[in-house]
């Protein structure tokens, strides 16, 4: 009786290019100057809410006034540039400890967010992977991989390219690593040794 009285709504992520749209359109209302970048990267780290990002796009604001910049979005929600997780599993792939270590090291000299960070390095091992099973993807530009990975023309690019010469296996073996390290990181008081661990 209760739940056929009941309406049912079932709530989907919004597609990153619609809530680029959103906020892009939002700016130029309110007078804003910002590249495309900043809206593409609010857009991926709101991961498909449209409330987060406005939330997030008016905090930017509130921070950098009338222009912004990317590496002001970074700063202030505490993540690394996406470059930086490319730097990261380049030196993983080319069995590298040394320079991985001094890759890390300079993600924790900044004011990182551990969640994020967690997140985000989980992530770019999937997308690694997902990527290495579709090599017609690859080849095609990937505009369909692209919109399920939630990466930008030039990241998808940069993905395809680290993918190149690597083995499905050995890349879905990472991502297993990854999510171990992150998950262990974010109960442990000493965050930063388990990810060099990991690494």
């Amino acid at each position: 009786t209760v739940i056929s009285r009941c309406q049912r709504h079932d709530f989907r992520r919004v597609p990153v290019g619609i809530i680029v749209d959103t906020l892009a359109k939002l700016a130029e209302a309110e007078g804003i100057q910002a590249p495309e970048e900043v809206f593409e990267f609010i857009a991926i780290k709101s991961r498909g809410g449209m409330r987060d990002a406005q939330s997030m796009l008016d905090r930017l604001i509130s921070f950098g006034g009338k222009t912004l910049e990317i590496n002001q979005a970074q700063q202030i929600f505490g993540v690394v540039d996406t470059s930086f997780y490319f730097r990261l599993s380049e030196a993983i792939l080319g069995a590298n400890p040394e320079l991985s270590f001094e890759i890390l090291d300079e993600a924790f000299q900044q004011s990182i967010d551990v969640r994020v960070f967690a997140a985000d390095f989980v992530t770019h091992f999937r997308n690694l992977y997902l990527l290495s099973t579709v090599p017609s993807e690859r080849q095609s530009g990937g505009s369909k991989l692209s919109r399920l990975l939630e990466v930008t023309k030039r990241d998808f690019q940069a993905l395809a390219k680290q993918v190149q010469g690597a083995e499905s296996f050995d890349l879905h073996r990472l991502f297993e690593i990854a999510e171990r390290t992150a998950q262990a990181a974010l109960t442990s008081n000493f965050p930063r040794f388990v990810f060099e661990a990991g690494v």
